[in-house]
């Protein structure tokens, strides 16, 4: 009898060991990329064609000054398995240790933290600060916008950087308001922490997966070593256009959703007021919707619906514009013309072939190199179970196809580490998803990697110079 009941059994022991061990075939993939890129970083061997300095400083400093959040983050990971009463808690934390990264990473440099100051001074790295302090008046300003004289990456950008920057200065002075504004630009970048939680529901229910998307936002290069920039924050904009999006799609046949499109009116003002560059999320928005029409069979009776929720979406974005317009007298269609014309400048020479390739190394940097292989790992997952079931939405294949056709445009390339900062968490939730896989240790190991691959980028390469 106990034969009997060793044999029936086996064919599940033995499916669970071969799962088993292709996981850790897996994770053990993973980790040999991050080493792999891990020791390139140390040895000044990355083939980078980008606006960077090496620098020949050890690691220990850097190591010593960043490990205490790190730290903070695997002890999040760790503590995943038993969120349910205590995942905001957790959350909070993520973003507190997210922030003290930056810090810390900051204190890290010869230079200190005065950097905040000089970066946000400085007119080679921005120059929103610097354009700010030029204002006189700032509805005249606003006004001449697409004809002002503008340095640096103002040019081709709207005004909402240089309007935020006025603010501070009229606010605080110039001298405390560049710490105030550098500041307000890390806490944006770590408020992204918390809104990726909200972003991986389009993905899963499960907190777990969810909280592990938060981590590994947290611990994303890019969102580290470009501090401060206005970069860390787009993130935060462009994951609320992908949710609202996906959130008036998925209440269109109820007829619920006029909030979240007036929702998502108001962040594509914000968006488009601050940068252009996140409005090409609209690749994402245009495939969500392109899928939501084949699970209605492209059935002629549902494009009203859809077109009048987009609409709306349009319609509040229109007004908000209008207003500013009669408020101030700027002219959005002129500013945005003109911020096009500037960028096709650049499109020479980022739309070949070698160069796109170059821009997905470069965005791959910026996430840490390791998150890459996972992210392909699991894009191959979904793809077979959306093959088996098309009415489920292929979130991480919309994502892959996104990032592809915002490449082969040109547009926004060359710096792509922080450029495309924005699509980082496009990156981040398949790459939760499939850690959440993974046994705790494994998943420890792989999270400890990410942060060993953070510190050697903020010790050995300096991604801003004042």
């Amino acid at each position: 009898m106990s034969h009997a009941v060793v044999d029936k059994a086996s064919p599940d022991v033995v499916a669970r060991l071969k799962a088993s061990g292709s996981e850790n075939w897996q994770a053990l993939l993973f980790l040999a990329v991050g080493l792999i890129f891990s020791m390139q970083t140390i040895l000044g061997m990355l083939p980078l064609n980008i606006a960077v300095v090496y620098r020949t400083d050890g690691i220990a400093g850097t190591f010593g000054a960043m490990f205490a959040p790190v730290l903070v983050v695997g002890w999040v990971v760790w503590r995943i398995d038993y969120t349910s009463p205590q995942r905001w808690l957790l959350l909070g934390v993520l973003a507190v240790a997210n922030f003290g990264l930056q810090v810390t990473g900051m204190m890290a440099d010869p230079r200190g933290v005065g950097l905040i100051s000089k970066i946000i001074l400085s007119p080679l790295a921005t120059s929103y600060f610097n354009d700010a302090l030029q204002i006189q008046d700032i509805s005249t300003w606003l006004s001449h916008f697409h004809q002002a004289s503008l340095t640096l990456h103002a040019v081709s950008h709207p005004p909402g950087a240089i309007v935020f920057c006025w603010l501070m200065i009229k606010l605080f002075g110039p001298v405390l308001g560049s710490w105030v504004c550098g500041c307000a630009l890390g806490l944006a970048g770590a408020a992204g922490v918390l809104v990726v939680y909200q972003f991986a529901g389009l993905w899963t229910g499960d907190p777990k997966s969810r909280l592990l998307a938060s981590a590994i936002y947290a611990l994303t290069p890019a969102l580290v070593v470009f501090f401060p920039e206005f970069d860390q924050g787009y993130a935060v904009l462009s994951m609320y256009l992908m949710l609202l999006w996906s959130r008036t799609l998925a209440s269109v046949d109820s007829g619920k959703w006029q909030k979240h499109a007036i929702l998502l009116g108001t962040v594509i003002f914000a968006a488009s007021f601050f940068a252009y560059q996140i409005l090409s999320i609209g690749v994402f928005l245009v495939f969500c919707a392109l899928h939501w029409l084949h699970q209605h069979s492209f059935r002629l009776a549902v494009f009203p619906r859809l077109l009048g929720a987009a609409g709306v979406a349009f319609a509040v974005c229109a007004c908000i514009y209008a207003s500013l317009w009669l408020a101030t007298g700027y002219n959005v269609i002129a500013s945005f013309l003109h911020g096009v014309a500037e960028t096709n400048r650049y499109l020479v020479t980022t739309t070949s072939t070698p160069y796109r390739v170059y821009n997905f190394y470069v965005f791959a940097m910026g996430l840490g190199g390791m998150a890459v292989p996972i992210f392909l790992v699991h894009a191959n997952r979904e793809f077979n179970r959306f093959r088996d079931n098309r009415d489920c939405i292929p979130f991480t294949l919309i994502a892959l196809g996104s990032l592809i056709l915002i490449d082969l445009t040109g547009f926004f390339a060359g710096e792509t580490d922080r450029d495309w900062l924005f699509l980082a968490p496009l990156i981040a939730v398949p790459v939760a998803m499939e850690l959440a896989r993974l046994t705790w240790r494994w998943r420890l190991v792989l999270f400890a990697m990410q942060g060993w691959i953070l510190v050697c980028l903020k010790a050995k390469i300096s991604f801003i110079e004042p």
